[in-house]
């Protein structure tokens, strides 16, 4: 399969951008009930711009992410998603 077809079964598509869900354990990267990664980072390594990183339960976790894409980052219910102070 080419990188980048989106042509297959996988994370839930949107207009052209997918949804890409983390949690505790990956499952088969078809749905946030059976997320694709474990880690936010390698959610958004793999995203592409327009696309969605969201975190599958609210278990509290602290990990540093870095990137330069224009995504969106979302988690459950009730988690937070904050940025480092400047």
């Amino acid at each position: 399969m080419r990188s980048g077809d989106r042509s297959r079964a996988g994370p839930a598509y949107a207009g052209g951008t997918i949804t890409r869900c983390v949690a505790a354990s990956a499952g088969r990267d078809k749905s946030c009930t059976s997320p694709g990664y474990t880690t936010v980072q390698a959610a958004v390594n793999a995203a592409n711009p327009g696309d969605t990183v969201s975190r599958a339960e609210p278990t509290r976790t602290k990990e540093q992410v870095i990137t330069i894409k224009s995504i969106i980052l979302t988690d459950a219910s009730g988690a937070t998603i904050a940025a480092p102070s400047t």
